[in-house]
């Protein structure tokens, strides 16, 4: 979500945040991650639900900026690298620091109660168990 680019391969994939199906809250930087993308609203409900999107909805709610053949997404991926670095480097740094700078004041705030929130949610016994079952499920995709 932090990226400048983002490119989504087509096809039968998912891409979402699915920590609140598996009983994690979503930290706080996601959440800001998530919010700055796709608006209040929609990182409201895709946060609490856990959906996963297809990649067109991806794109269509701008939680991916391009929709790529699973062959290409890499090229894509550096060709979009290439034209930001081939920017006036100092104007688009400077730029680039400007717009995300509430990012930077997320990333900089105290956020220890949040942390200590979410770790101890983590290793509960009640959310291991949904862990460890999308963890077998993936595993068999994957084989």
């Amino acid at each position: 979500m932090f990226c400048d680019w983002r490119v989504m391969a087509e096809g039968d994939y998912r891409i979402g945040l699915n920590e609140v199906q598996v009983g994690i809250p979503l930290p706080p930087v996601i959440l800001s991650g998530l919010r700055r993308l796709v608006g209040p609203r929609q990182a409201e409900r895709l946060a609490v639900s856990g959906e996963m999107l297809m990649p067109s909805e991806a794109f269509r709610l701008g939680f991916i900026d391009e929709l790529a053949a699973p062959e290409r997404v890499v090229d894509r991926a550096v060709e979009a690298c290439q034209r930001l670095i081939a920017l006036p480097a100092e104007a688009m740094t400077s730029t680039r620091r400007l717009a995300r700078a509430d990012l930077v004041a997320i990333f900089e705030a105290d956020l220890e109660p949040e942390l200590q929130l979410i770790n101890k949610m983590w290793w509960n016994p009640s959310t291991q168990a949904p862990l460890r079952a999308l963890a077998e499920r993936l595993g068999k995709k994957a084989g």
